[in-house]
């Protein structure tokens, strides 16, 4: 489908399933995010984003099964834009924070706190207002 489909109509396409992940039960999600990032491996650099929201309901979903490994390995693969707004970089700090809980949790306190510095020289980016 990728190939054949216009980057704006499979990014409109990607982006409305990516947003209903969260309501399937953990075996369908693991199932549809699993083939979905095998779709898109091919073409990644133009679906970064879109991968990344598969990327990060699978990694709740692994996470959820004891799967912290898994987890783990997804969040790091997330590629991020070069030149990002202001939601790409709450986003990464998101990882990056769930990055450190997951290594806490694994009592390894010296990957945990890589994260945590990583966090630390962006978080002054995150435009956090309150309207």
């Amino acid at each position: 489908m990728l190939e054949t489909t216009p980057t704006s109509e499979a990014k409109a396409a990607l982006a409305y399933l990516g947003s209903k992940l969260s309501g399937l039960k953990n075996a369908d999600c693991k199932d549809l995010c699993s083939h979905a990032l095998q779709a898109l491996a091919p073409r990644s650099n133009i679906f970064n984003r879109e991968e990344a929201v598969y990327r990060r309901e699978l990694a709740e979903v692994l996470d959820a099964t004891k799967d912290t490994e898994g987890a783990i390995k997804l969040i790091i693969g997330i590629t991020y834009d070069a030149n990002e707004d202001n939601e790409q970089v709450e986003k990464k700090v998101e990882d990056f924070l769930r990055l450190a809980e997951m290594f806490h949790d694994k009592e390894d306190s010296t990957q945990a706190e890589v994260y945590v510095n990583r966090v630390a020289h962006i978080i002054y980016k995150v435009d956090k207002r309150e309207t």
